[in-house]
C-alpha cells in the first residue's frame, strides 16, 4: 500500500469523509448501459440528489426504449437464423425446408453458448478471471441478475492502488 493510498484509507475511516472518483466518459457510458439493460450490480452509485432524480427519469424512459430496440432486434435475428436454416435444409435437399420453432429454438441456444463462451474467453484475459467466473459473469450478466461479486472495470481501480471502495459521484 503506498504513502498516499493509506493517507486517503485513515483518513475515510478517521474522519468518515467520502472519497470520491470523478467519472470518465466510459465510467457513465457503463452506468447508463447497467441500468437500462435492468442489471444494477451496485458497485457504483449516485450520491447526489439530482443525479438520482435524472435516473429515475433517464431510466423510466430509456429501458421501454432498450427493450423496444432489444426486441426488434431479437425478431430480426429469428428471421435471419429462419431464413439461414430454410437455405440450409434446401441445399441438403430435404422435404422440409420450412424451419420449425424447435430448431429456431436449437439454433439460438447455440448461438447464445457460443456468445457466453466468447465472452468467457475475453473477460477471463482482460479481467484476468478464471474461464469459469468469466463464464458465470457473462451469465449472470446476460440473465440480467447482475448479483455484483464480479463486475468489469474493478482491476481499473486495484492497479491504481485503491484497495477500498470508492463511491462515485455525478454532476
Amino acid at each position: 500500500m503506498t504513502n498516499e493510498t493509506f493517507r486517503q484509507l485513515s483518513d475515510l475511516i478517521v474522519n468518515k469523509t467520502i472519497v470520491r472518483h470523478k467519472w470518465k466518459f466510459y465510467d457513465s457510458f457503463y452506468f447508463s448501459t447497467v441500468v437500462l439493460a435492468l442489471i444494477g450490480y451496485g458497485h457504483r452509485t449516485l450520491i447526489t440528489t439530482r443525479a438520482k432524480i435524472f435516473c429515475i427519469f433517464y431510466a423510466m424512459l430509456g429501458i421501454p426504449m432498450w427493450l423496444i430496440t432489444f426486441q426488434s432486434a431479437g425478431e430480426r435475428l429469428n428471421s435471419i437464423l429462419s431464413h439461414m436454416l430454410s437455405r440450409i435444409k434446401q441445399s441438403l435437399h430435404l422435404k422440409q425446408v420450412k424451419t420449425t420453432d424447435g430448431e429456431l429454438l436449437l439454433m439460438e441456444s447455440l448461438l447464445s453458448i457460443i456468445i457466453l463462451l466468447i465472452g468467457a474467453c475475453v473477460f477471463s484475459k482482460f479481467e484476468e478471471w478464471s474461464f469459469f467466473d468469466s463464464f458465470y459473469y457473462g451469465f449472470i450478466t446476460l440473465t440480467t441478475i447482475g448479483f455484483g461479486d464480479y463486475v468489469v472495470f474493478v482491476n481499473i481501480y486495484r492497479k491504481k492502488k485503491f484497495f477500498f471502495t470508492l463511491e462515485f459521484y455525478f454532476f
